[in-house]
């Protein structure tokens, strides 16, 4: 079975290991760990391009979405994942306009473990896709 390949993005690398560790699976392998600045060249460098990037969005998301803008002009079939503490329509909208395919909350702990299950759920729905679409060409 191909795993599920996710770099997640942010400047909290706790945040990040930590979450590295709960979204480890046998369908999903954290790639890298990597900051907003490291993420286009390490990007170009990697031989196999990760399926999502789950981005651990800064406090102030008018640094987001160009960046996200930038990295889906430049990578347009990886997808990205935002974590955000608070998002309202007009943010979403503009998320999505700038590229990113998915929107989790990270501020309710006691729901914390859904948006992790919903990060594991994409990537699953993602390879059965690829799967059916693989099977079918041939």
């Amino acid at each position: 079975m191909v795993k599920c390949r996710v770099i997640l993005v942010g400047a909290s690398r706790p945040f990040l290991a930590g979450l590295s560790l709960m979204l480890e699976s046998d369908d999903l392998t954290v790639m890298h760990i990597a900051t907003v600045s490291d993420l286009l060249p390490l990007l170009t460098e990697i031989d196999e391009p990760p399926d999502f990037l789950v981005w651990d969005s800064s406090p102030d998301l008018e640094q987001d979405f160009p960046r996200w803008a930038e990295v889906h002009r430049e990578f347009p079939e990886i997808g990205i994942v935002a974590l955000t503490d608070e998002i309202d329509e007009a943010y979403a909208d503009r998320a999505l306009t700038a590229g990113v395919r998915g929107i989790l909350p990270k501020t309710h702990l006691d729901g914390f473990f859904e948006p992790l299950a919903a990060i594991d759920g994409v990537c699953l729905e993602y390879h059965h896709r690829s799967f059916q679409s693989a099977r079918s060409r041939h």
